[in-house]
């Protein structure tokens, strides 16, 4: 929540007090390019994205294009998992989610599983199957069987517990030194 000070006193910001236009935009089937293209073209002066897209899109860009002026999220994504699910060896041959792919959850789990030993392929094939699957659509799939677990970020993680009868394989946190994840 923003506030202003003066001499009035102190009080929320709304809207209104702000010297922009805000537009609500979703570029989901696009993820990163999408975002990217629109501040590169002028349409977009601020976007919320997560780091994949950041440093990305910063890169591409050799840092002319955007600055990171906050973190989102710390921690709060896990692998949720059927219940007969205990290590990395026996996601072999399982169907695993994320929520779009090249975006922060995908890029951490294909990065794990990597370190396992296990091979996956943008295309769903490789030892572990991912696949892009909007986080709403996710609990749904889980409780008829269709996937086998999910690298999520939070509500979802606790929903696929809670309401899918999963269990958290992996706390993304744990992979990062103090539990700060990039998204932090």
């Amino acid at each position: 929540m923003l506030q202003r000070n003066d001499s009035q006193g102190s009080r929320n910001l709304t809207a209104a007090d702000l010297p922009v236009t805000l537009v609500e935009a979703s570029f989901w089937g696009s993820w990163l390019p999408g975002v990217i293209e629109a501040m590169k073209g002028g349409a977009v002066d601020m976007a919320y994205i997560g780091p994949i897209p950041a440093v990305t899109g910063f890169a591409s860009t050799r840092g002319s294009l955007l600055r990171v002026v906050s973190g989102a999220a710390s921690g709060g994504a896990q692998l949720v998992v059927r219940p007969a699910i205990d290590s990395a060896a026996d996601l072999k041959g399982k169907k695993i989610a994320t929520p779009q792919l090249g975006n922060t959850q995908d890029v951490a789990l294909r990065s794990w599983l990597k370190s396992k030993g296990l091979s996956t392929t943008v295309a769903g094939g490789g030892d572990v199957p991912v696949y892009p699957t909007a986080n709403a659509t996710t609990l749904a799939l889980f409780r008829k069987g269709d996937i086998d677990g999910a690298w999520v970020p939070e509500p979802w993680a606790s929903r696929l517990v809670l309401e899918g009868g999963g269990r958290v394989l992996l706390d993304e946190s744990s992979l990062w030194p103090r539990g700060i994840t990039p998204a932090g």
